[in-house]
């Protein structure tokens, strides 16, 4: 990461040609952070040199530091969709699904009754559709999609051994 008077390690002014095309991002702009991560997302799939990904991913963290000193926002991925043409409504709904995801695992983390939870969330979208209004519809109809999610991402535990007497594997990889 690098500053105007601490350039970093990889600082692009000293490799840029003379007259290359640049574009600089500054910590206080609010889609700073994520763009950094999506380049170096883009740039480990690449092959970049670990240390450069990993000097971009600390420029991001500070990045946001500073947005939260100036008491700005970063932007999410919800932009970065809207560019690649999906529909906004989409990519809102997905937004709000991967922030209540992140959510629950912070709240219940493990890997244990995902599969009870989930019907639990079905059971509730199911009530809801009947007799809740359209918004607490979609809350559960969320919630059922975060924990579908959990039981791919995170499995059930509880489950481990019942799948092995049935010759089936893991949900996840353990």
């Amino acid at each position: 990461m690098g500053t105007k008077r601490n350039p970093g390690k990889f600082d692009c002014y000293e490799s840029a040609g003379p007259d290359e095309p640049m574009f600089v991002l500054l910590g206080r702009d609010p889609s700073a952070p994520l763009l950094v991560e999506l380049w170096a997302a883009m740039r480990s799939d690449a092959g970049e040199q670990p240390e450069k990904v990993r000097e971009a991913i600390s420029c991001a963290d500070a990045m946001r530091v500073e947005l939260a000193a100036r008491g700005k926002e970063p932007s999410h991925a919800i932009a970065l969709w809207k560019v690649m043409g999906i529909d906004p409504s989409i990519a809102a709904l997905v937004g709000e699904i991967a922030r209540e995801l992140a959510r629950a695992r912070a709240k219940f983390p493990g890997d244990n009754v995902t599969m009870l939870a989930l019907m639990k969330e079905v059971g509730e979208l199911s009530k809801a559709t009947f007799e809740e209004s359209r918004a607490r519809v979609r809350k559960e109809a969320v919630q059922v999609a975060v924990m579908a999610m959990r039981v791919v991402l995170d499995g059930d535990a509880t489950l481990d051994d019942w799948r092995a007497n049935c010759d089936l594997d893991p949900l996840v990889e353990r």
